[in-house]
C-alpha cells in the first residue's frame, strides 16, 4: 500500500496574529470612555464611604452613651 503524499497547505496572505491589535485612535477612545465612567462613579463611591464612616461614628457614640445595665442597642441594617 502506497500512501499518496499529502498536499501542503497554501500559505495565507495574512499573517497570523496571536494577540488582538488595536489602532491608536481606538486605544485613546477606550481610555477616554474608561476615564469618563470612572469620573462619574468616583463621587458616588466617596460619598458612600463618608456616609459609612459617619454612621460608624454615630454608632460608637450611641454605644458609649447607653447605661451599663447590660442593654444593647439594636442595630438597623
Amino acid at each position: 500500500m502506497s500512501e499518496s503524499p499529502k498536499p501542503k497547505p497554501k500559505p495565507s496572505l495574512k499573517p497570523k496574529t496571536r494577540f488582538l491589535r488595536f489602532n491608536l485612535k481606538t486605544l485613546l477612545a477606550m481610555m477616554l470612555i474608561c476615564g469618563v465612567l470612572m469620573g462619574l462613579v468616583a463621587p458616588k463611591v466617596l460619598r458612600a464611604r463618608r456616609e459609612a464612616k459617619a454612621i460608624a461614628a454615630i454608632d460608637e457614640i450611641l454605644d458609649k452613651s447607653l447605661p451599663m445595665s447590660g442593654q444593647k442597642r439594636q442595630k438597623s441594617n
